[in-house]
């Protein structure tokens, strides 16, 4: 990250894209309002704790993909018997 505001004037915040996110014991993610998306793992051990915001989790396309795919798979087996 910086401190450098990275656009336009307006209501929109900006974004942060992170794969995973880890909160040790004894400390603070305080995300200020930030948008934050990961599409790894959340980890918040013990006392750690995240303030002013919930970070976003997002799943790969592949993953999606592949729920898909088995979806339509459990209907059709489904179907045939």
């Amino acid at each position: 990250m910086n401190w450098f505001v990275n656009q336009d004037p307006g209501p929109l915040s900006e974004a942060l894209y992170v794969h995973n996110i880890y909160v040790y014991d004894g400390n603070t993610l305080d995300m200020n309002l930030l948008n934050i998306y990961y599409d790894g793992l959340l980890v918040v051990e013990g006392t750690g704790q995240i303030i002013n915001g919930v970070p976003q989790y997002i799943p790969e396309p592949a993953m999606i993909s592949l729920l898909v795919l088995g979806w339509f798979a459990l209907i059709r087996r489904r179907c045939n018997t």
